[in-house]
């Protein structure tokens, strides 16, 4: 499980290095990097388990339900399979650092099973915005478990 959060810069070739924590915990040498959910703007890096078990229910729908074949596109046509590195870098594709903001220094997020990556200062939007509805959300959390 991926938890924690980390901060480290991108080279002059886009490049990412893990985590040495994050890296210990992916078992294949290439991840899938693709555009995050929601409105928030990052990058998630799924290792490559896990986006095969991400994507088998949504390809499953995808052949009988025209909404999931068109955020699968979407999905599929933003992402890219990476190889790490023997030195625990990944190349960040140009589109997908134009999309997040990022520039040179990440935010490095554990989400549980996967890693978010951020520009820093969106995620420290992110955080404040969380901070200042924690009530509310906890609130929503408890009522979504007793639906």
């Amino acid at each position: 499980m991926f938890i924690g959060s980390y901060t480290h810069a991108i080279d002059d070739k886009q490049r990412l290095k893990l985590p040495s924590t994050f890296r210990q915990k992916i078992s294949a040498d290439t991840v899938v990097l693709a555009k995050g959910d929601g409105e928030a703007r990052h990058i998630t890096l799924y290792p490559w388990e896990t986006w095969q078990e991400y994507v088998a229910p949504i390809r499953k729908k995808a052949l009988h339900d025209y909404k999931y074949r068109q955020y699968m596109r979407v999905k599929f046509s933003s992402a890219a399979e990476v190889k790490i590195d023997s030195q625990g870098r990944v190349l960040l594709p140009k589109s997908l650092l134009d999309f997040s903001g990022i520039n040179k220094d990440v935010e490095i997020i554990g989400v549980g099973d996967y890693v978010e990556l951020w520009a820093p200062e969106c995620f420290g939007k992110e955080v404040e915005e969380v901070e200042e509805l924690s009530g509310q959300f906890l609130d929503y959390m408890a009522r979504r478990e007793s639906d």
